[in-house]
């Protein structure tokens, strides 16, 4: 059975076959919202953030003219609407990581989680996932479809009526359940499974019992690496059928 798990393997999907077209009505629509919001509160164009901006590009000795983002970036009506520290945090990464596809602007310059491949990085509540090829952020419909949500749901009356917003969308697929999580779950499953034939081989031969107990725990342990998660079972817990 372990055997079987860990030689099951699927490519990573790429990000972009979750992102709706630019001309899609969601898109041209969100983005008229904001542009009309943009101009009605200058709120988040605060100068809270310079100094501590500042600081990191004498840190990185990097002047304030070397940090900007390159021309086709802030040729997108989107990068207009970019507080100017969500753009100073996108030209900073961009100078330490120019392969990036995806970077996650919410963060401070310096910190923002990127990816240069296909994947995506996980995303969380406030996440503001910046597309590098399509100069765009990802929307939170857009998030919710890269965590699996079918997109009959999302596009149902219901959700229509409710008036959820884009931010609201992006919280939600942040507070959602991600591949992690359900890969503990499995590999609780698989290592307790079938723990009733476990108990009347440990009553049988205790001493052959803890032989198996070890090669289970070593078989969960290299499930975990090829998962590239950290293995939840702590020894001598995998005969606890709710450990998980």
């Amino acid at each position: 059975m372990f055997e079987t798990t860990g030689g099951l393997e699927l490519p990573p999907e790429d990000l972009t076959r979750c992102m709706l077209p630019d001309s899609h009505p969601y898109v041209t629509e969100g983005l008229a919202r904001r542009q009309e919001e943009n101009q009605k509160d200058k709120s988040m164009q605060d100068s809270a953030w310079v100094s501590d901006g500042a600081r990191l590009l004498q840190k990185s000795n990097m002047r304030w003219s070397e940090c900007v983002a390159p021309a086709e970036q802030c040729e997108s009506p989107w990068f207009a609407l970019m507080p100017e520290r969500e753009k100073f945090a996108l030209a900073y990464t961009l100078k330490h990581t120019p392969g990036a596809r995806l970077i996650d602007t919410s963060q401070s310059a310096g910190r923002c989680p990127t990816t240069e491949g296909a994947q995506a990085f996980a995303f969380l509540p406030r996440s503001k996932p910046w597309h590098m090829e399509r100069r765009r952020p990802v929307l939170g419909f857009e998030m919710l479809l890269c965590h699996g949500m079918p997109v009959e749901v999302l596009t149902q009356p219901a959700v229509g009526d409710q008036g959820f917003s884009d931010p609201f969308l992006r919280d939600l697929a942040g507070n959602s359940v991600v591949a992690e999580a359900f890969a503990a779950v499995l590999i609780g499953t698989l290592t307790h499974w079938p723990h009733e034939q476990a108990d009347a081989a440990e009553a049988a031969s205790p001493s052959a019992d803890s032989s198996a107990s070890d090669s289970e725990e070593k078989a969960a342990e290299e499930i975990c690496s090829i998962l590239n998660i950290s293995c939840p079972a702590a020894p001598g817990n995998l005969k606890q059928p709710h450990w998980w």
